[in-house]
């Protein structure tokens, strides 16, 4: 026979085409039956491919001086994590390696293997023990000898992300947003999977009322508050988080003249800007208002007339009329 195609040397992605080139003798009439069970079978076999999602990059990267990749970092996404696949080529035999972590879990490390040139590719591939949702971060590291004609050079061209199905959750927590009291704020969640080592809320757009700012995070019965990133992790049980507030610092200001307070006391916090008061009479005739000082002038004094403008709280002040002879 003449033009058959073995099954076993066909792509998934040819069948269909290579199977048009088929041609059979008239005598052979159960051949088509035979191989549209084997395609069948062998489509089967093949199933249908987990997504990848295919992160794109462009590192060369000299051993010189047995200097590391900056980290690859690649955000959390939607899904969780199954495995991660590094695409390389790297020309010596020095031995670099690579250690990828999702999330806070360290997957392994592996180390590259010399593909013999730039551009004979080989792969890495990390697989946790169960799909992980949480960013990928993969660390470069140098090899043990890197000198000489071991000097080498190592290319990484794609990192591939393979998603996994989520695993089931035994605890979900439900989470319960506390009072907004002068000031408002977002969790990220309403609910989330308690299973250990427990789950994470970030608390985003903290916004305070005027004359207020951010002062802490509290939950009230499960999880570590980290006020800096602003989030409680390990949370294991029903809990309730609250953003709380306080009031900022207020510096008194007053206005004098002649001795005498112009106006009540205003007390704003930094930043502020004081209210002056209307110009004030001269307690002698033949004076004129001109502006407002932060002390009592004598009457001879050399102060250039470049009088108080911005009123702008930063501290506690006192300010005096100051007047000039008309």
């Amino acid at each position: 026979m003449k033009n058959i195609y073995l099954l076993s040397n066909l792509t998934k992605t040819s069948v269909s085409r290579r199977l048009d080139a088929i041609s059979l003798p008239s005598r052979c009439r159960v051949m088509p039956i035979i191989l549209l069970f084997l395609t069948a079978f062998s489509l089967h076999a093949w199933g249908a491919e987990d997504d990848a999602h295919d992160f794109s990059q462009s590192i060369s990267q000299g051993l010189n001086n047995c200097a590391t990749f900056d980290d690859i970092v690649i955000a959390e996404q939607t899904y969780p994590v199954k495995s991660v696949i590094i695409t390389y080529a790297y020309n010596k035999s020095n031995s670099p390696s690579a250690t990828v972590s999702i999330g806070s879990t360290e997957v392994g490390t592996q180390t590259f293997t010399r593909t013999g040139n730039l551009t004979t590719t080989n792969t890495l591939t990390f697989t946790p023990g169960s799909p992980i949702k949480g960013a990928v971060t993969i660390v470069h590291n140098s090899g043990s000898a890197c000198s000489g004609s071991q000097k080498g050079t190592l290319n990484v061209t794609n990192v591939r992300l393979i998603e996994g199905a989520s695993a089931s959750c035994a605890n979900e927590v439900t989470i319960t947003k506390g009072a907004e009291t002068n000031g408002t704020y977002t969790l990220s969640a309403t609910s989330i999977c308690g299973d250990a080592p427990g789950g994470t809320v970030n608390i985003s757009d903290i916004t305070p009322a005027s004359g207020y700012e951010f002062d802490e995070i509290t939950t009230s019965a499960s999880g570590t508050v980290d006020n800096t990133n602003k989030r409680v992790t390990g949370i294991t049980a029903n809990t309730t988080i609250t953003v709380k507030f306080k009031a900022l610092p207020t510096y008194a200001i007053r206005f004098f003249n002649n001795g005498v307070q112009v106006g009540s006391t205003q007390n704003l916090p930094e930043g502020a800007i004081a209210v002056k008061p209307s110009a004030p009479a001269a307690c002698d005739e033949g004076y004129t208002f001109v502006g407002w000082w932060t002390g009592e002038l004598a009457e001879d004094n050399t102060i250039a007339e470049t009088w108080i403008t911005d009123f702008t709280v930063s501290g506690a002040q006192d300010y005096y009329a100051v007047f000039s002879v008309a």
